[in-house]
C-alpha cells in the first residue's frame, strides 16, 4: 500500500495538531453539563496579513444581534506573526499587532449597528524564535524560517520589471469600519439568517495607508441544537482604491466561513472556525490565489455584563499569502 497520494501529503504535517486538539476536547465533552446555553460566538479578528490590514477583510461571527437598547464593547489585542517568501519573486516577513475597539448597539428589532476602531503596528518583532518552535513541535511545515534571519522586517516583491517595498508603521489609528445588520430569519431559539453591508472608511494615521472607501456584503446564519451552535458565512468586499506603494489589489474580494461553537457548561464555551478568502494582490509574481485560515479558542463567561475570550489562528497553507500564527484576545462588556 502507497503512502504517496498528494491528500495524503497535505493532511500529514497537520496530524499532530488534530491530536492535540481531539485530546483537548473529548474530556470536556464528557464533563459537560447539559446546558441550553447562550452562546457568544467567535473572536471577530480581520486578516492580519501584512498586505491585508490596510483594506477590510471579512471577520468571521455568527448571526445573533442585540436587543434593541442594548451595547456590547469589546476591546480586542491581536498579534500576528508572517513569513511568505518564494524565491526571487518577493518576500514577507513581519510582525503585526492591533488594538481593536468595537462597539455593537441594537437599535431596532431586528437591527443592530457596529462600529469597528482599529490601531495597528507592524514591524520586526520578537516571535520569530517561538513561531518556528510552535511549528516544529507539532510537525507543521517551517515556511522557510530556517532560511531567514530571526525577528526582522522585509516586506518586498518583483512585479515585471518594477521592485515593491513597503516599510515599518508604528502604532496609528487605522480604518474605521461600519456596519448595519437586518435579521432576516429568526426560528425559536434555534437559528437566525442576518443580512449585513458595511463601509470601510479612510481615516488611517499611518505612514502607509489607502485612500478609497471599501464596501461590503455579507450573508451569515446560525443553527442551534442543544449545546452545540453552528454558523457559515458568505462574504463580498469592494475596494475603492485598488493601489498601494506599487502593489495592485483585486477591486473585487471573496471569502467564505464555517464555524462551531461548544458549550461546556454556561461559563465556559469552545469556538473553531474556518476561513477562506480569495486572491487579494494581482501584481506581486506567483502569489498565491488564496488564503486558509483555522481558528480555535475558548471562552469565559464571568458574568451577563463580561466575558473573555482567548484564541489563535493558524494557517493550511504555509508561506502561502497568510499570516503564520496569531495569538488573539478579547473582553467584552454588556450594557
Amino acid at each position: 500500500m502507497s503512502f504517496a497520494h498528494p491528500f495524503y501529503l497535505f493532511l500529514l504535517p497537520y496530524t499532530r495538531l488534530a491530536f492535540t486538539i481531539v485530546l483537548f476536547l473529548v474530556p470536556t465533552l464528557v464533563i459537560a453539563e447539559n446546558s441550553n446555553s447562550n452562546f457568544r460566538g467567535f473572536i471577530e479578528m480581520q486578516n492580519q496579513h501584512p498586505l491585508a490590514i490596510y483594506h477590510e477583510s471579512f471577520i468571521p461571527h455568527d448571526a445573533r444581534l442585540l436587543d434593541p437598547g442594548r451595547l456590547k464593547t469589546t476591546l480586542g489585542f491581536y498579534w500576528s506573526n508572517t513569513l511568505n517568501r518564494k524565491r526571487s519573486n518577493y518576500i514577507i516577513d513581519a510582525e503585526t499587532r492591533m488594538i481593536s475597539i468595537n462597539i455593537n448597539h441594537g437599535i431596532l428589532t431586528n437591527w443592530q449597528l457596529s462600529y469597528n476602531i482599529p490601531f495597528i503596528w507592524q514591524g520586526e518583532g520578537v516571535a520569530d524564535p517561538w513561531i518556528d518552535n510552535w511549528h516544529q513541535f507539532f510537525s507543521l511545515p517551517r515556511g522557510g524560517r530556517n532560511r531567514v534571519n530571526d525577528n526582522s522586517f522585509n516586506i518586498e516583491g518583483n512585479s515585471e520589471d518594477r521592485k515593491i517595498t513597503l516599510s515599518p508603521q508604528s502604532l496609528s489609528l487605522g480604518d474605521i469600519t461600519l456596519r448595519t445588520s437586518h435579521r432576516l430569519i429568526k426560528s425559536e431559539n434555534s437559528s437566525s439568517l442576518i443580512l449585513e453591508a458595511l463601509l470601510h472608511l479612510p481615516t488611517s494615521q499611518s505612514n502607509i495607508k489607502q485612500n478609497g472607501i471599501d464596501l461590503g456584503l455579507s450573508l451569515i446564519g446560525s443553527y442551534d441544537f442543544h449545546n452545540l451552535s453552528s454558523s457559515f458565512g458568505l462574504n463580498y468586499l469592494w475596494y475603492g482604491d485598488t493601489t498601494l506603494k506599487g502593489l495592485e489589489y483585486n477591486a473585487n474580494h471573496y471569502a467564505v466561513f464555517g464555524g462551531m461553537e461548544y458549550a461546556f457548561n454556561p461559563t465556559w464555551k469552545a469556538f473553531l472556525t474556518l476561513i477562506a478568502e480569495s486572491k487579494l494582490v494581482k501584481n506581486l509574481d506567483k502569489y498565491p490565489n488564496h488564503s486558509l485560515y483555522f481558528d480555535l479558542g475558548i471562552t469565559y463567561v464571568a458574568s451577563e455584563q463580561l466575558e473573555l475570550q482567548l484564541g489563535f489562528r493558524e494557517n493550511l497553507s504555509p508561506s502561502q499569502g497568510t499570516v503564520d500564527f496569531s495569538l488573539m484576545c478579547e473582553t467584552a462588556v454588556f450594557f
